[in-house]
Protein backbone atom coordinates (compact mmCIF):
# COMPACT_ATOMS: atom_id res chain seq x y z
CA UNK A 1 0.00 0.00 0.00
CA UNK A 2 2.91 2.35 0.64
CA UNK A 3 5.13 1.28 -2.26
CA UNK A 4 3.28 2.92 -5.22
CA UNK A 5 3.45 6.44 -3.82
CA UNK A 6 7.04 6.09 -2.58
CA UNK A 7 8.25 4.38 -5.74
CA UNK A 8 6.84 7.23 -7.83
CA UNK A 9 9.05 9.70 -5.94
CA UNK A 10 12.30 7.70 -5.53
CA UNK A 11 14.38 5.47 -7.79
CA UNK A 12 15.32 2.92 -5.08
CA UNK A 13 13.68 -0.50 -5.31
CA UNK A 14 11.92 -0.51 -1.95
CA UNK A 15 9.92 -3.68 -2.71
CA UNK A 16 12.92 -6.03 -2.97
CA UNK A 17 14.28 -4.90 0.39
CA UNK A 18 10.95 -5.57 2.07
CA UNK A 19 10.55 -9.02 0.49
CA UNK A 20 14.06 -10.10 1.52
CA UNK A 21 13.49 -9.06 5.13
CA UNK A 22 10.06 -10.70 5.17
CA UNK A 23 11.33 -14.05 3.86
CA UNK A 24 14.26 -14.16 6.30
CA UNK A 25 11.95 -13.27 9.20
CA UNK A 26 9.48 -15.99 8.19
CA UNK A 27 12.25 -18.61 7.98
CA UNK A 28 13.51 -17.76 11.48
CA UNK A 29 9.93 -17.76 12.80
CA UNK A 30 9.34 -21.29 11.48
CA UNK A 31 12.73 -22.47 12.73
CA UNK A 32 12.10 -21.15 16.24
CA UNK A 33 8.78 -22.96 16.41
CA UNK A 34 10.04 -26.24 14.92
CA UNK A 35 13.59 -26.67 16.29
CA UNK A 36 13.94 -28.79 19.43
CA UNK A 37 14.58 -26.29 22.25
CA UNK A 38 16.52 -28.88 24.23
CA UNK A 39 14.00 -31.52 25.22
CA UNK A 40 15.74 -34.83 26.09
CA UNK A 41 14.81 -38.01 24.26
CA UNK A 42 12.03 -40.05 25.77
CA UNK A 43 13.13 -43.28 27.50
CA UNK A 44 12.67 -46.53 25.66
CA UNK A 45 9.69 -48.40 27.24
CA UNK A 46 11.48 -51.71 26.66
CA UNK A 47 14.48 -50.52 28.71
CA UNK A 48 12.48 -48.85 31.47
CA UNK A 49 11.98 -50.47 34.84
CA UNK A 50 8.22 -50.63 34.51
CA UNK A 51 7.52 -47.05 35.58
CA UNK A 52 6.62 -44.34 33.05
CA UNK A 53 7.71 -41.41 35.24
CA UNK A 54 10.50 -39.36 33.65
CA UNK A 55 13.45 -38.75 35.94
CA UNK A 56 15.08 -35.34 36.10
CA UNK A 57 17.67 -35.31 33.27
CA UNK A 58 20.15 -32.99 35.02
CA UNK A 59 20.78 -29.66 36.71
CA UNK A 60 20.89 -27.78 33.40
CA UNK A 61 17.33 -28.84 32.61
CA UNK A 62 14.28 -27.01 33.92
CA UNK A 63 10.60 -27.82 33.74
CA UNK A 64 8.40 -25.82 31.39
CA UNK A 65 5.01 -25.63 33.06
CA UNK A 66 3.32 -24.60 29.79
CA UNK A 67 4.33 -27.79 27.94
CA UNK A 68 5.06 -30.04 30.97
CA UNK A 69 8.51 -31.12 29.79
CA UNK A 70 12.16 -30.62 30.71
CA UNK A 71 14.13 -28.19 28.52
CA UNK A 72 17.90 -27.72 28.43
CA UNK A 73 18.70 -24.12 29.44
CA UNK A 74 14.99 -23.29 29.60
CA UNK A 75 14.42 -19.57 29.03
CA UNK A 76 10.66 -19.14 28.67
CA UNK A 77 7.65 -20.35 26.70
CA UNK A 78 6.86 -18.10 23.72
CA UNK A 79 3.15 -18.05 22.82
CA UNK A 80 3.95 -16.23 19.58
CA UNK A 81 5.97 -19.10 18.09
CA UNK A 82 4.19 -21.80 20.10
CA UNK A 83 7.34 -23.41 21.47
CA UNK A 84 9.62 -23.41 24.48
CA UNK A 85 12.75 -21.30 24.14
CA UNK A 86 15.86 -23.13 25.29
CA UNK A 87 19.46 -23.71 24.37
CA UNK A 88 18.48 -25.48 21.15
CA UNK A 89 16.49 -22.65 19.54
CA UNK A 90 17.53 -19.52 21.47
CA UNK A 91 19.85 -18.32 18.63
CA UNK A 92 16.95 -18.71 16.16
CA UNK A 93 14.67 -16.80 18.53
CA UNK A 94 17.11 -13.89 18.94
CA UNK A 95 17.72 -13.75 15.17
CA UNK A 96 13.96 -13.72 14.60
CA UNK A 97 13.59 -10.76 16.99
CA UNK A 98 16.38 -8.82 15.26
CA UNK A 99 14.93 -9.45 11.78
CA UNK A 100 11.43 -8.54 12.97
CA UNK A 101 12.86 -5.31 14.38
CA UNK A 102 14.54 -4.55 11.05
CA UNK A 103 11.33 -5.32 9.16
CA UNK A 104 9.22 -3.03 11.37
CA UNK A 105 11.85 -0.28 11.14
CA UNK A 106 11.92 -0.61 7.36
CA UNK A 107 8.16 -0.05 7.16
CA UNK A 108 8.41 2.93 9.52
CA UNK A 109 11.16 4.51 7.40
CA UNK A 110 9.26 3.98 4.12
CA UNK A 111 6.00 5.27 5.60
CA UNK A 112 7.68 8.28 7.17
CA UNK A 113 9.62 8.97 3.98
CA UNK A 114 6.55 9.18 1.75
CA UNK A 115 4.65 11.18 4.39
CA UNK A 116 7.45 13.78 4.51
CA UNK A 117 7.56 13.92 0.70
CA UNK A 118 3.85 14.77 0.65
CA UNK A 119 4.48 17.78 2.91
CA UNK A 120 7.61 19.16 1.25
CA UNK A 121 7.43 22.39 -0.81
CA UNK A 122 7.06 23.82 -3.36
CA UNK A 123 3.68 22.10 -3.82
CA UNK A 124 2.83 20.11 -0.67
CA UNK A 125 -0.05 17.70 -1.16
CA UNK A 126 -1.31 18.00 2.43
CA UNK A 127 -2.58 21.32 3.84
CA UNK A 128 -3.53 22.35 7.37
CA UNK A 129 -7.21 23.10 8.01
CA UNK A 130 -7.41 24.95 11.33
CA UNK A 131 -11.21 25.14 11.56
CA UNK A 132 -12.63 25.49 15.11
CA UNK A 133 -14.98 22.51 14.75
CA UNK A 134 -12.11 20.31 13.52
CA UNK A 135 -9.95 21.31 16.46
CA UNK A 136 -12.85 20.68 18.86
CA UNK A 137 -13.53 17.17 17.52
CA UNK A 138 -9.81 16.38 17.63
CA UNK A 139 -9.60 17.50 21.27
CA UNK A 140 -12.59 15.32 22.22
CA UNK A 141 -11.06 12.28 20.52
CA UNK A 142 -7.72 12.86 22.28
CA UNK A 143 -9.51 12.99 25.66
CA UNK A 144 -11.45 9.79 24.91
CA UNK A 145 -8.29 7.96 23.86
CA UNK A 146 -6.46 9.18 26.98
CA UNK A 147 -9.32 7.95 29.15
CA UNK A 148 -9.28 4.58 27.38
CA UNK A 149 -5.52 4.20 27.84
CA UNK A 150 -5.84 5.05 31.53
CA UNK A 151 -8.58 2.43 31.93
CA UNK A 152 -6.51 -0.16 30.05
CA UNK A 153 -3.40 0.47 32.15
CA UNK A 154 -5.48 0.03 35.31
CA UNK A 155 -6.94 -3.29 34.21
CA UNK A 156 -5.87 -6.59 35.72
CA UNK A 157 -4.24 -7.89 32.53
CA UNK A 158 -2.13 -4.75 31.99
CA UNK A 159 -1.01 -4.63 35.61
CA UNK A 160 0.59 -8.04 35.17
CA UNK A 161 2.27 -7.26 31.82
CA UNK A 162 3.19 -3.55 31.89
CA UNK A 163 5.73 -3.84 34.77
CA UNK A 164 7.50 -6.64 32.89
CA UNK A 165 7.57 -4.68 29.62
CA UNK A 166 8.84 -1.51 31.31
CA UNK A 167 11.80 -3.47 32.71
CA UNK A 168 13.17 -3.94 29.18
CA UNK A 169 15.87 -1.51 27.97
CA UNK A 170 14.53 1.55 26.15
CA UNK A 171 10.96 1.01 27.33
CA UNK A 172 10.46 4.60 28.53
CA UNK A 173 11.88 6.08 25.33
CA UNK A 174 9.54 3.88 23.31
CA UNK A 175 6.56 4.91 25.44
CA UNK A 176 7.28 8.63 24.81
CA UNK A 177 7.66 8.05 21.06
CA UNK A 178 4.40 6.11 20.90
CA UNK A 179 2.54 8.90 22.73
CA UNK A 180 3.91 11.53 20.32
CA UNK A 181 3.02 9.56 17.20
CA UNK A 182 -0.38 8.64 18.66
CA UNK A 183 -1.16 12.33 19.16
CA UNK A 184 -0.15 13.13 15.58
CA UNK A 185 -2.19 10.21 14.27
CA UNK A 186 -5.28 11.53 16.03
CA UNK A 187 -4.87 15.21 15.17
CA UNK A 188 -3.55 15.39 11.59
CA UNK A 189 -6.41 13.51 9.83
CA UNK A 190 -8.89 15.99 11.31
CA UNK A 191 -6.81 19.11 10.78
CA UNK A 192 -5.50 18.40 7.25
CA UNK A 193 -6.87 17.41 3.85
CA UNK A 194 -4.92 14.14 3.77
CA UNK A 195 -8.12 12.12 3.30
CA UNK A 196 -9.33 14.03 0.25
CA UNK A 197 -8.79 12.73 -3.28
CA UNK A 198 -7.26 9.44 -2.15
CA UNK A 199 -5.51 7.54 -4.96
CA UNK A 200 -2.85 4.77 -5.03
CA UNK A 201 -0.18 7.44 -5.53
CA UNK A 202 -1.61 9.78 -2.88
CA UNK A 203 -3.15 8.08 0.14
CA UNK A 204 -2.89 8.37 3.95
CA UNK A 205 -2.06 4.68 4.45
CA UNK A 206 1.63 5.37 4.98
CA UNK A 207 0.85 7.87 7.72
CA UNK A 208 -1.43 5.48 9.60
CA UNK A 209 1.13 2.66 9.39
CA UNK A 210 3.75 4.70 11.26
CA UNK A 211 2.14 4.24 14.69
CA UNK A 212 1.66 0.44 14.82
CA UNK A 213 4.98 -0.25 13.10
CA UNK A 214 6.77 2.17 15.43
CA UNK A 215 5.27 0.31 18.38
CA UNK A 216 6.45 -3.02 16.96
CA UNK A 217 9.90 -1.64 16.09
CA UNK A 218 10.41 -0.16 19.56
CA UNK A 219 9.16 -3.30 21.29
CA UNK A 220 11.18 -5.76 19.23
CA UNK A 221 14.39 -3.69 19.29
CA UNK A 222 14.09 -3.56 23.06
CA UNK A 223 13.46 -7.30 23.23
CA UNK A 224 16.36 -7.97 20.85
CA UNK A 225 18.77 -5.94 22.97
CA UNK A 226 17.50 -7.69 26.09
CA UNK A 227 17.93 -11.24 24.79
CA UNK A 228 21.26 -10.48 23.10
CA UNK A 229 22.48 -9.29 26.51
CA UNK A 230 21.17 -12.47 28.17
CA UNK A 231 22.74 -14.64 25.47
CA UNK A 232 26.06 -12.84 25.88
CA UNK A 233 26.01 -13.28 29.67
CA UNK A 234 24.87 -16.90 29.40
CA UNK A 235 21.82 -16.54 31.64
CA UNK A 236 18.16 -17.23 31.01
CA UNK A 237 15.16 -14.93 31.16
CA UNK A 238 13.91 -16.82 34.20
CA UNK A 239 17.18 -16.22 36.07
CA UNK A 240 17.21 -12.54 35.07
CA UNK A 241 13.66 -11.98 36.33
CA UNK A 242 14.53 -13.58 39.65
CA UNK A 243 17.58 -11.34 39.97
CA UNK A 244 15.37 -8.30 39.29
CA UNK A 245 12.99 -9.36 42.04
CA UNK A 246 10.12 -10.07 39.64
CA UNK A 247 7.62 -12.66 40.82
CA UNK A 248 4.73 -13.93 38.75
CA UNK A 249 1.42 -13.25 40.40
CA UNK A 250 -0.45 -16.36 41.40
CA UNK A 251 -4.22 -16.54 41.37
CA UNK A 252 -5.75 -16.93 44.84
CA UNK A 253 -7.06 -20.36 45.78
CA UNK A 254 -10.76 -20.95 45.42
CA UNK A 255 -12.88 -21.14 48.60
CA UNK A 256 -13.76 -24.76 47.84
CA UNK A 257 -10.08 -25.69 48.05
CA UNK A 258 -9.87 -24.37 51.59
CA UNK A 259 -13.00 -26.24 52.59
CA UNK A 260 -11.62 -29.42 51.13
CA UNK A 261 -8.31 -28.88 52.93
CA UNK A 262 -10.04 -28.35 56.28
CA UNK A 263 -12.14 -31.46 55.73
CA UNK A 264 -9.04 -33.48 54.93
CA UNK A 265 -7.35 -32.29 58.11
CA UNK A 266 -10.41 -33.28 60.16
Amino acid sequence: MVRPGLQAHVSIDVTTGFLVLFVLTAVCFIATGRVNPGVPDKPNPAQSSGTMSLAHPGDEYQMSRDTNRYVLGFDHFCEFVGNDIGRGNLPCFVTFLVLLSLLSTYVVICSGWITVLYWLPPLPEYHLLADPWRLGIAAVIVLLVAWGLKSCLGSESCQGVIPLVMMLPGAWVGAVLVVLVLGATLLLPLTTDMLSNVTPLRNPTAFFLILPCLIFATLFWSMSAHWVHLLWDGISQKMWLRAQGFRKQRSPAAPTDNVGGEAALV
